[in-house]
């Protein structure tokens, strides 16, 4: 981490097409907020993250919120549980983690107004918050759900402002009607129970 602000400062801006694969080793808690506070300033540098695997902080809250050169997000570990806003407000996340691991169980705002993710990974089975997890996430074409903790408060709006053309995929009837009763944002008709 000590050595990665002089080489931001050393690279030329780039374009959201052409993101630095940066490989980072070494995060931990304690340096993770340097991490992020590095990112954010330099939102004119475009970064593939997807060798970089964050560490297990049990509550990652807005951990990367408003780093807008974030294009591919780093890997998630287990034993995080609170990934809320985590990737928020990231405009140019195209591509997330490769996994979000089962330990997570808060995922509100996680990826609100991440304005150009393309494809989320499964949802695992014990997430229980997902409110506003995908608001404005209009580039987005479907997500599979696998929790079957879905309480009406805790998904409200999960998916406003998406796509009319998004497919949310439920592992049965129970969760499509829950979902249906929360005002997720999103018609039925885009819920389909999976096979």
């Amino acid at each position: 981490i000590s050595n990665l602000s002089d080489y931001f400062a050393g690279l030329a801006n780039n374009s959201v097409d052409n993101p630095i694969k940066l490989n980072i080793t070494g995060l931990t808690e304690s340096n993770f907020s340097d991490f992020k506070t590095l990112l954010g300033s330099n939102t004119r540098k475009y970064v593939d993250l997807s060798m970089v695997t964050l560490p297990a902080i049990e509550n990652l809250n807005q951990g990367l919120a408003d780093c807008a050169g974030i294009v591919v997000a780093p890997q998630l570990s287990y034993g995080t549980k609170d990934i809320s806003a985590l990737f928020s407000r990231c405009n140019y996340l195209k591509t997330p983690p490769q996994s979000i691991p089962n330990s997570v169980t808060n995922m509100t705002s996680t990826f609100w107004a991440c304005f150009a993710l393309q494809t989320c990974p499964d949802i695992p089975q014990n997430v229980e918050k997902m409110g506003t997890c995908f608001s404005n996430c209009t580039s987005l074409g479907s997500v599979t759900i696998g929790t079957t903790k879905v309480v009406q408060t805790e998904w409200v709006l999960a998916f406003n402002y998406c796509s009319d053309t998004i497919r949310v995929y439920v592992p049965n009837a129970a969760v499509k009607n829950t979902m249906i009763s929360a005002n997720v944002g999103i018609s039925g008709d885009n819920i389909y129970i999976s096979p």
